[in-house]
């Protein structure tokens, strides 16, 4: 058994994201096939292009706030706002996006093989 503590997390940069992310494995593993928990912490002014993923996730606010947008442009006159304890879910290939104005933290559940593909290619930060 192990104990998580936003205070105490070793973070680590995210790749698969736009610079400035963060995140720290909380079980299973992201590459394989199964369910996993994970922590995303995302710096302030913080966006994550329209994307989609290739299996259903479950995005819950665990610290700040985060605006969550459905479609293929990020648009911030169409996002919802969600606050500490709110979740949200998006199915498999769902385009969405975040912003956020201040420091957040996320806790993602979702299954692996876990990936996002951009919508624009040109925002892909692998590249």
């Amino acid at each position: 058994m192990e104990n998580f503590e936003l205070g105490t997390i070793a973070w680590k940069d995210e790749p698969l994201l736009p610079k400035g992310a963060k995140s720290a494995l909380v079980i299973g593993n992201p590459s394989k096939p199964g369910v996993f928990m994970a922590y995303l912490k995302f710096p302030a002014k913080y966006e994550i292009p329209a994307h989609t993923h290739p299996f259903a996730e479950v995005i819950t606010v665990l610290q700040g706030t985060v605006w969550n947008g459905m479609g293929e442009k990020l648009d911030r006159e169409k996002g919802s706002k969600l606050g500490v304890g709110a979740s949200f879910t998006l199915p498999a290939g769902h385009a969405h996006y975040l912003w956020n104005q201040k420091e957040t933290v996320v806790l993602l559940t979702a299954t692996g093989p876990w990936n996002i593909k951009y919508i624009n290619p040109a925002d892909d930060p692998r590249k």
